[in-house]
């Protein structure tokens, strides 16, 4: 199982607000923030986008863990999921 966190970065002189996306693995690449969507969307585009620059296949399941992060736990096609009540 594989897993993203997601981090906004406000603007600075330089760059205009962005959101950066990090594996577990250690990769990580940064996306610029879209005002159109929502923060929480643009968190989801960002993880969307670096689940399909890695072409990993099956689905992602997210959370706030902090004011500007989300967690995004990934869950691979051929790993059963465990559901509890």
């Amino acid at each position: 199982m594989q897993s993203i966190i997601t981090s906004f970065l406000g603007p600075t002189d330089h760059r205009g607000s962005r959101i950066i996306a990090k594996t577990s693995g250690g990769f990580k690449k940064t996306y610029p923030y879209n005002h159109r969507l929502s923060g929480e969307g643009n968190h989801a585009s960002a993880s969307l986008s670096l689940l399909k620059a890695l072409e990993w296949e099956g689905e992602l399941i997210g959370g706030i863990i902090a004011d500007s992060q989300m967690a995004w736990v990934f869950i691979d096609k051929g790993n059963p999921i465990v559901r509890t009540k």
